[in-house]
């Protein structure tokens, strides 16, 4: 099976963007740090061979995530991902500790290392707290049961939620309506059988979009089925 590069799943996850660009950033300067001098690293006891592993090890984490993101297989590599980030985090910890007490101009080699040690955390605690999850949790409305003195919420899906709400916004699907948008599904949604109106659709499908106005839209599949989906299940642009 190909394996498709699509930087567009890079560009909605501004968390991942945001690392990316830091991530660099701390490569090239703990780089340029363990270059810049011309004493040994051994003559500090650093394993000099080792210390170049790390760098290394570093660049192929960080072009390997950048593969997995783009091409949107983040789910299905989640643990190797995990796998990789802690090592490069337990790396790049010895690999500050070796470089902040030595020579100058070892310490900007430290101060990259930082940077890469806070990147590997904030992944792991990215990709450890499901993000899709909890992007679709928003999806719901909450209420609460009281259980003696706590309250515990219950998720009522956004389809029998709004259920008054699409009828009082009066959302009626024309089979004559004209497509001026494509929309991309960020993720499967089932139609609730109360509504017959609902349309299923499977993550990274492409729908044609007519009605994009309010919480539902009047939207095609491929297969040329009509219905109304939630918005805030995908991505629209125009086309």
């Amino acid at each position: 099976m190909a394996v498709i590069f699509d930087f567009t799943h890079l560009l909605e996850d501004p968390i991942f963007l945001g690392s990316f660009g830091l991530a660099i950033v701390g490569w090239i300067v703990a780089l340029a740090g363990q270059c810049a001098s011309n004493l040994s690293l051994r003559a500090f006891g650093v394993n000099g061979p080792f210390a170049w592993f790390i760098i290394f090890f570093n660049l192929a984490v960080i072009v390997g995530t950048l593969a997995v993101v783009s091409s949107n297989k983040t789910s299905q590599q989640r643990p190797a991902l995990m796998a990789f980030f802690a090592a490069c985090f337990v790396l790049d910890s010895q690999a500050v500790t070796w470089f902040i007490h030595l020579d100058s101009s070892y310490q900007a080699a430290g101060a990259g290392y930082i940077f890469l040690s806070i990147v590997f955390i904030v992944w792991i605690i990215v990709l450890g707290s499901d993000n899709q999850q909890r992007t679709k949790a928003a999806a719901y409305s909450s209420t609460g049961v009281i259980i003696g003195n706590n309250v515990t919420p219950t998720m009522i899906p956004l389809s029998q939620a709004t259920q008054s709400s699409v009828s009082q916004n009066q959302v009626v699907v024309s089979p004559n309506a004209e497509y001026a948008y494509k929309a991309r599904a960020l993720y499967d949604y089932a139609a609730s059988p109360e509504d017959p109106n609902e349309l299923n659709f499977n993550k990274d499908d492409v729908l044609d979009i007519a009605d994009n106005k309010g919480k539902w839209w009047q939207a095609r599949r491929a297969d040329g089925v009509i219905g109304i989906v939630p918005s805030n299940y995908v991505c629209k642009r125009k086309n």
